[in-house]
C-alpha cells in the first residue's frame, strides 16, 4: 500500500482508499475514477456533477438532496437489495452500503421507511363532505309554547332568585285615638292622687275607706 497525491486536492492518500478524506474525491488511487462494473449503478449529481448512486438520497460530495431527482428503474431482481452511497457525518468520507427495499417503500435493517410524500398526504385530514357538514348542523325552530322553559347551559349555573322577606306593614296610629288615651291617663292619675290625699287627710287606710263607703 503506497501513498499518492490526490488528483483533486493534492493531499497524500492511500492507493486503496475509496475516497479522499480531504475533498471526498472517489478512488484517488485508481486509474479510472470508478470501476467499470460500478458505472452502470451511478449517475451524475445535478449540482456538482459527481457520480452518485441511483438510490442515493443525498449527494455525498456537495450534500444536495436527491429526493426529487429520478432514481432510475430498479429491476425486479435488484428490488430486494440495492446499494446506496452514504456520506460519513464525522469525516465526510463517502461509502457504499446495501439496503433492503420493497416495491411499496424502502426499509433499512428490516425497518420500513415510507416515502415522505405519502407521509405528508396521510398526515393531512381529508376535508369533510357536504353530507357530513349538513349532518353536523342542527337547526332548531323557535317554539311558541310558553310552558316550555329554556334550560340553562351546562357551563352556566342556574340562577335561583332569593326570597326576600316582606316587612310587616306599619299602619300609622290614629291621632285622635292617641289624644284620647293621653287624656284618660291624665284623669286616672288625678283621681289616684285625689284618693291618696284624702286617705292621708283622714288617716285611714284604703281598706278602711272601702268599708266606710259601704256603710
Amino acid at each position: 500500500m503506497a501513498l499518492i497525491p490526490c488528483p483533486e486536492c493534492q493531499k497524500e492518500v492511500s492507493t486503496e482508499a475509496i475516497a479522499c478524506p480531504q475533498c471526498a474525491f472517489p478512488y484517488p488511487g485508481k486509474k479510472s475514477p470508478l470501476p467499470e462494473t460500478s458505472l452502470s449503478k451511478l449517475h451524475a449529481c445535478p449540482d456538482c456533477g459527481s457520480p452518485v448512486s441511483l438510490q442515493a438520497r443525498v449527494c455525498p460530495h456537495c450534500g444536495v438532496s436527491l429526493l426529487g431527482e429520478p432514481q432510475g428503474h430498479v429491476s425486479p431482481q435488484e428490488e430486494g437489495t440495492v446499494e446506496e452511497t452514504w456520506l460519513c457525518p464525522h469525516c465526510g468520507t463517502p461509502y457504499t452500503r446495501k439496503v433492503r427495499r420493497s416495491s411499496g417503500g424502502g426499509s433499512v435493517g428490516g425497518e420500513r421507511i415510507e416515502k415522505p410524500e405519502a407521509v405528508a398526504q396521510d398526515s393531512q385530514p381529508a376535508p369533510p363532505s357536504k353530507d357530513e357538514c349538513e349532518s353536523l348542523v342542527v337547526i332548531t325552530e323557535p317554539t311558541k309554547n310558553p310552558l316550555l322553559k329554556r334550560r340553562p347551559a351546562l357551563w352556566q349555573e342556574a340562577f335561583i332568585p332569593k326570597e326576600i322577606e316582606a316587612a310587616p306593614p306599619k299602619y300609622p296610629r290614629n291621632r285622635k285615638k292617641s289624644i284620647v288615651l293621653v287624656i284618660v291617663g291624665i284623669i286616672l292619675l288625678v283621681v289616684a292622687g285625689g284618693f291618696g290625699a284624702l286617705w292621708q287627710f283622714k288617716g285611714i287606710t284604703p281598706l278602711e275607706f272601702l268599708a266606710y263607703l259601704q256603710m
